[in-house]
């Protein structure tokens, strides 16, 4: 569900989903906070609450979960496929690899190992500037009941972005669906072509 440093360890976080999620979430949110004194500790706005707890994650995603996942960014098309390849109490790894639309393998980005905590967190918006509301949405994978969580707010850029997240009430963990648009246009996408 996966930043801001240069380069992190490997995890799932550094897939092109996540990090776009995290640029979008942390630079609204950036937005969202009230200037403070210098010397006065920094203050994180309140957040949306989250569509599913670390528990709900691990319990769906065991050793085995494959998630297939087409991107669309930049005008090119990828498919990604994250699949679990060990994971206990505390945390998971996952491999992903990307591909082209043909399937041929453009890209082994290896395994990387997060916490339950990191997944969840994934999904943190600030409050003052998301929407949450019950929805439904069809992707490849399916027709599913949803948590839509819509933020809103300048990109580093200054220009206005939209995010929207569908988040599967049936399947805890990323978004089956996902699209970003700046001043109105969308830029990127990502929906669920199929998760066994």
């Amino acid at each position: 569900m996966q930043t801001c440093s240069t380069r992190p360890t490997r995890s799932v976080s550094a897939t092109s989903f996540v990090l776009l999620t995290f640029a979008v979430a942390l630079s609204l949110a950036a937005c969202a906070s009230t200037p403070s004194a210098p010397d006065a500790p920094e203050q994180m706005p309140p957040l949306a609450p989250l569509p599913f707890t670390a528990g709900e994650i691990r319990d769906a995603m065991p050793v085995g979960t494959e998630l297939r996942l087409r991107m669309e960014a930049h005008g090119e098309v990828t498919i990604e496929t994250w699949v679990v390849t060990a994971a206990d109490g505390d945390g998971c790894t996952i491999t992903s690899k990307v591909f082209d639309e043909a399937g041929a393998l453009l890209e082994d980005q290896g395994a990387g190992t997060s916490t339950w905590n990191d997944l969840r967190d994934h999904a943190r918006f600030p409050d003052a500037t998301t929407e949450r509301s019950e929805s439904h949405v069809d992707v490849p994978a399916g027709s599913f009941a949803t948590w839509l969580y819509v933020v809103r707010g300048p990109g580093d850029d200054g220009k206005e972005t939209t995010s929207r997240y569908h988040f599967a009430k049936s399947l805890p963990g990323p978004p089956v669906s996902m699209t970003v648009e700046v001043e109105g246009q969308v830029v990127a996408r990502m929906t669920l072509v199929e998760r066994k």
